[in-house]
């Protein structure tokens, strides 16, 4: 499976769009347990968060002449917020 269209055309949008879900779900699970009262769990729930986050972030910057990466971000933070609330 060596095929690099494939993988720069599908995979890592795909990987990039999930990215930005997980961090968005992480978001609200952190902000939920400190209103239930949960504190001890936040930090470890941001670590993880943030590690997401620049991840994703790092793709987006290392490829910044490719217009397409700018455009998977916004649809994965929006998912993430209606499927959350």
């Amino acid at each position: 499976m060596n095929n690099p269209e494939l993988c720069t055309g599908v995979i890592l949008p795909i990987h990039r769009f999930l990215a930005r879900i997980c961090d968005v779900s992480m978001e609200r699970i952190r902000v939920i347990s400190i209103a239930k009262g949960i504190a001890y769990l936040t930090p470890v729930i941001a670590f993880f968060e943030i590690v997401i986050w620049l991840l994703a972030i790092k793709v987006v910057m290392r490829d910044r002449s490719n217009k397409q990466t700018f455009l998977e971000l916004p649809p994965g933070l929006q998912w993430a917020r209606i499927s959350g609330s």
